[in-house]
């Protein structure tokens, strides 16, 4: 990931298995090696898996893919004229595929942080047939930010920058708004991290770790801060429902605590954000009918949805 690069590069042959297997063997393969089961499918499928993946990192496997119009390749390189993609798999268990529709859950939810005027990469979803459902599985897929086409360019997270370990939750939001304003010099780009904060707080997302913040840098030497990215309906790290960035020292914070965080950093549209994001949130169905949820995980959405922004307005 990232402008940085390994040596040697793959070869030629290796390419060829990467455009010669498919996301949906690649999503069967993930969950056997997560289930500790016997793989299926044929040894290049798993080296592609590996190649494709591993260096994406995170909870879920994933997978690097190149985009072309409608022509996906499985894979890291990505040609002149293609687009990179990362495509999330499913950690559920083979037999269970699909029963959270977490990729249309998440595409629903990056279409209601896009409504919150919030940065995000572009994202789709990738349908591939499920073992049991009728209807097809919905993969969750998003924009490279880190490449240009075949341009790279570099990425830092924000636990990178501070050499923190992002599982020990020392990191804050206060943290997040100094190094930005720090490495950017932009005071508009503090309002970015408002409105992420005012977002992950309303709907609940807890898996707001030091990692899943990060900056870019141009060839010229400037910095920014990167598209926001694994916005979900998530119960974080052990699922302890507790943001892993504290704000105003707390884990589940209030409102008092965004107007205490938006005085000390000089940001004066917290009103604003606030009303715009309720906003996104009340057309909680509407976002998730257009990923084609569930009208029952519609509606499981919408309850949690509701229970944490009632938290966050006391």
């Amino acid at each position: 990931m990232g402008a940085l690069s390994y040596f040697p590069d793959a070869d030629l042959e290796q390419q060829k298995i990467l455009q010669a297997v498919s996301l949906a063997s690649m999503d069967r393969e993930a969950s056997f090696i997560l289930e500790g089961k016997p793989i299926e499918g044929k040894a290049e499928e798993i080296l592609t898996l590996f190649e494709a993946g591993c260096s994406a990192g995170g909870a879920k496997p994933k997978v690097l893919t190149s985009l072309q119009g409608d022509t996906l390749r499985i894979g890291p390189q990505i040609s002149s004229g293609w687009e990179g993609w990362i495509i999330k798999l499913s950690n559920v268990p083979t037999e269970h595929k699909d029963s959270k529709q977490e990729g249309r859950m998440e595409y629903a939810c990056s279409l209601m942080a896009q409504a919150a005027k919030i940065e995000v990469p572009l994202s789709r979803l990738f349908e591939i047939d499920s073992p049991k459902e009728k209807i097809k599985r919905g993969l969750f897929g998003t924009h490279r930010f880190d490449r240009n086409n075949s341009e790279k360019i570099h990425i830092h997270s924000l636990a990178a920058l501070l050499q923190k370990d992002f599982r020990t939750c020392e990191i804050s939001y206060e943290d997040l708004a100094s190094v930005t304003l720090k490495l950017t010099g932009d005071f508009s780009q503090l309002e970015q991290v408002l409105r992420r904060l005012v977002f992950n707080v309303a709907v609940g997302n807890y898996d707001d770790h030091a990692k899943n913040h990060s900056f870019l840098m141009k060839t010229s030497g400037e910095w920014k801060l990167a598209p926001a990215f694994d916005l979900t309906l998530s119960a974080g790290m052990n699922k302890m429902n507790i943001h892993a960035m504290s704000v105003n020292g707390a884990r589940k914070p209030q409102q008092k605590d965004l107007k205490i965080f938006a005085e000390n950093f000089g940001i004066p549209s917290l009103d604003k954000i606030l009303e715009e994001v309720i906003t996104s949130i009340e057309h909680w169905p509407e976002w998730a009918e257009q990923a084609e949820c569930r009208a029952a995980n519609i509606q499981k959405g919408k309850l949690r949805l509701k229970e944490s922004l009632a938290r966050l307005l006391g």
